[in-house]
């Protein structure tokens, strides 16, 4: 029978205490808030309607917080004709504290929009470190413009999470 070598004993003894270091590292607190998710069909000149639902959200994991808005395809129908349906589609969220903007993030999916496939997706702002409690929201505004419908572009200002304390 061989004996196992001190060097892969202690080598288990640091992976195992190191596992159980990362595993008992929680954060002081995680909170997420939420709006409720909020539908918008669009109707297209000469394409089947397309329809999306977002919902934007404020999170705080300790002293760290962020906002970020959510986004499904609902109704991709006859998705196979694989037509363009948008020349802009962008998702803007911002992270603000008693509405004054803190940090902000753009994301431009007019890729996953034009795609044929039920698309979804997250736009996280970047992580702000903060010791400040209450007056924390996320809120999103989403910027499109159809394609052909000979109209410059739209703005959709989504409800905004509730209020973190």
């Amino acid at each position: 029978m061989r004996r196992p070598s001190s060097i892969r004993i202690a080598a288990a003894v640091v992976l195992g205490g190191l596992v159980a270091a990362v595993a008992g590292a929680a954060p002081a607190y995680a909170v997420t808030n939420c709006s409720s998710w909020q539908s918008k069909r669009f109707a297209l000149p000469q394409k089947p309607d397309h329809e999306v639902r977002m919902k934007t959200c404020v999170q705080r994991d300790g002293n760290y917080l962020r906002a970020y808005v959510k986004w499904e395809e609902t109704d991709v129908t006859d998705h196979s004709l694989g037509q363009k349906r948008f020349d802009m589609f962008i998702v803007g969220t911002r992270l603000e504290r008693y509405d004054a903007d803190i940090a902000w993030k753009n994301c431009d999916i007019v890729g996953d929009m034009n795609d044929w496939f039920y698309g979804t997706g997250t736009c996280y702002t970047a992580w702000v470190h903060s010791t400040l409690d209450g007056g924390w929201t996320g809120d999103s505004t989403v910027s499109y413009d159809i394609d052909n419908d000979g109209k410059d572009g739209y703005a959709w200002g989504l409800t905004g999470s509730p209020v973190l304390y």
